[in-house]
């Protein structure tokens, strides 16, 4: 075989292998709010776990329980398209503090927290959404947290 057909089959193997790795997925920029009792909820990480395939993304929500949503691995905005569970979790009952000498300080003692724990769990969370290509601004009223 001359070099020249190698340099051919090795193209076309080329061509032919190349379309077999992992797709690009499409992202599509995707936010909203968290309510409770029907007032804004600051302090909460949104997390979005695709149905399918893809990757998660996340948000905190700001002083209007407003977020906006981006891939956990590498900080894209935004989020895949398709459908997803929706985590809540209540960052502000798990913040801590590195005090002078290093010793870490607990400054959640006394905090309960805000919202139902079934939040939290993947499984459990009743949340769903659906991301779609024009983008999205959701509303999720969550219940609070009962003993």
């Amino acid at each position: 075989m001359s070099t020249r057909e190698r340099t051919v089959w090795a193209l076309l193997a080329l061509a032919v292998f190349s379309g077999c790795g992992e797709s690009e997925l499409t992202l599509a920029n995707a936010g909203g709010a968290i309510l409770l009792d029907g007032k804004p909820l600051e302090n909460v990480r949104v997390e979005f776990w695709p149905v399918t395939e893809g990757p998660q993304s996340a948000g905190l929500t700001n002083e209007e329980g407003k977020f906006v949503l981006a891939t956990i691995d590498d900080d894209k905005p935004g989020a895949v398209l398709g459908k997803h569970k929706v985590v809540l979790r209540d960052v502000s009952i798990v913040e801590k503090f590195m005090g002078r000498a290093g010793g870490e300080m607990d400054l959640t003692k006394g905090k309960k927290p805000r919202i139902s724990s079934k939040y939290a769990n993947v499984t459990l969370t009743p949340l769903e959404a659906e991301v779609t290509a024009d983008g999205q601004d959701l509303k999720f009223e969550v219940e609070p947290f009962k003993k």
